[in-house]
């Protein structure tokens, strides 16, 4: 494993600061190895405190490809929400990026680092109770 890029010294831009969190895996993925929000996306303060932070991810994309348009939200193609390669997102509305329908604020991780639709996986559990 190994770090994307490497930092000048002293140099305290977001872009400087971000590159040395990421690791490149073996399957592709570059992997975020810093704070990680409530939803485990990776996440990386602006500057200031009072600026706020940014998901990772969604700068990678902004930095390497371009400006996320209004309406459309980055899907992690890999499923691994730590994974901030560009290549491994595509944009998508909010829509489809919900599982049949549902709001990911009902969803949580599973022990694979998934997300899981709460909804869904309470579906399917009692659909299996009945088939036995």
């Amino acid at each position: 494993m190994s770090a994307i890029a490497v930092a000048n010294v002293g140099d305290t831009s977001l872009e400087a600061r971000l590159w040395p969190k990421v690791i490149a895996l073996p399957d592709g993925c570059w992997e975020w190895r810093a704070a990680r929000d409530g939803n485990g996306y990776g996440v990386i303060g602006r500057g200031k405190r009072s600026e706020g932070l940014v998901r990772a991810h969604r700068l990678t994309y902004e930095l390497l490809v371009g400006p996320i348009p209004a309406g459309l939200e980055p899907d992690h193609l890999c499923r691994n929400r730590w994974c901030v390669n560009p290549t491994h997102l595509d944009l998508v509305t909010h829509a489809e990026n919900m599982p049949k329908g549902h709001s990911y604020s009902d969803a949580y991780v599973n022990r694979d680092g998934y997300r899981r639709c709460r909804p869904c996986a309470l579906e399917s559990k009692r659909q299996s109770r009945r088939a036995t």
